[in-house]
């Protein structure tokens, strides 16, 4: 049986990161105020955010992700 956990993503990453990204979130101004919903990557996968409430992401922010 395929495993249907969508990845969450909890944490803003707050030091540098030298990796390549695994996914791609692009939002918009508006969306990068939602702590919490679902959002699907530019590779078509979806993904839920589940931040600390009031978080307001940047343009380039990185995220950690964990499987649930």
């Amino acid at each position: 049986m395929k495993s249907s956990a969508i990845p969450t993503l909890t944490q803003r990453v707050t030091q540098p990161v030298q990796e390549t990204p695994a996914l791609t979130l692009s939002l918009t101004a508006e969306e990068r105020t939602r702590s919490r919903h679902r959002f699907e990557t530019a590779e078509g996968q979806p993904v839920y955010l589940h931040l600390p409430r009031g978080t307001v992401l940047q343009n380039g922010d990185w995220l950690r992700r964990t499987m649930e």
